[in-house]
């Protein structure tokens, strides 16, 4: 049996992937500015930005790909930059777990395990690159998230 606690939260988590839909689609715009043209006000937005995919349903690369899109970035630099800027955050998240858990004992399943993680990271974000030029992601979004509100409509009649 579901609750409508449970689907309230789906309905909300559509909710931010249509609107992390609608966001992607209006900044779809041809850019040309790269990296180097970022200044200290559009890095510390791009932070504030990044720190919205804490809400479930809105994607960190997403948002702030979005945002550069919104700044003039075109759309291969914009998700270029869209995942450097998670690799402060990874490591971030690392160094909190082991303040709260406590350093992992480094042995060769541990040593794997990283390894294997970096190899999938390399290649998921070559296929994403490679997926990016082909798909919408907006209307991705924005039909995950429709169906994502697909239960909440008998509470609604």
């Amino acid at each position: 049996m579901t609750s409508l606690y449970g689907e309230g939260l789906l309905g909300l988590t559509g909710l931010a992937l249509i609107s992390t839909g609608i966001i992607e689609r209006s900044a779809r715009r041809r850019g040309s500015r790269n990296a180097e043209t970022l200044g200290l006000g559009e890095t510390v937005l791009l932070g504030l930005v990044q720190g919205c995919s804490a809400v479930p349903g809105i994607s960190r690369s997403g948002i702030t790909t979005s945002a550069l899109l919104l700044r003039g970035f075109s759309g291969e630099e914009a998700f270029r930059i869209s995942f450097l800027m998670s690799v402060p955050s990874v490591f971030a998240a690392a160094a909190g777990l082991a303040l709260i858990e406590g350093i992992p004992t480094l042995n060769s399943s541990l040593l794997v395990a990283v390894a294997a993680s970096f190899v999938s990271g390399l290649l998921s974000i070559g296929l994403l690159l490679r997926i990016a030029r082909r798909v919408r992601f907006w209307s991705l979004c924005v039909a995950l998230g429709l169906l994502a509100l697909l239960p909440l409509i008998p509470y609604l009649l």
